[in-house]
């Protein structure tokens, strides 16, 4: 960095910003940014999905084994 900058120079290691406030269309893009990502991600994994469902470490499927949960000691 000497040479880009001399040896007179000051290294600011961090920066903290409160209370930012952004124009609202901004806010806006970042929020649908945000919205197309997790759509992405929620159609990758959808596409990734073989069709069976999760399995417990007892190998049975994840949803009966919810369910069985629940019969078996019903709240109330």
């Amino acid at each position: 960095m000497d040479e880009k900058y001399g040896p007179d120079k000051i290294i600011v290691r961090n920066v903290v910003l409160n209370n930012i406030d952004f124009e609202d269309s901004y806010n806006e893009a970042i929020a649908k940014k945000s919205q197309a990502i997790q759509d992405q991600q929620r159609q990758d994994t959808i596409e990734k999905w073989n069709g069976e469902l999760p399995k417990y470490v007892g190998g049975e499927d994840a949803t009966f084994g919810i369910l069985d949960s629940a019969v078996a000691s019903p709240a109330g």
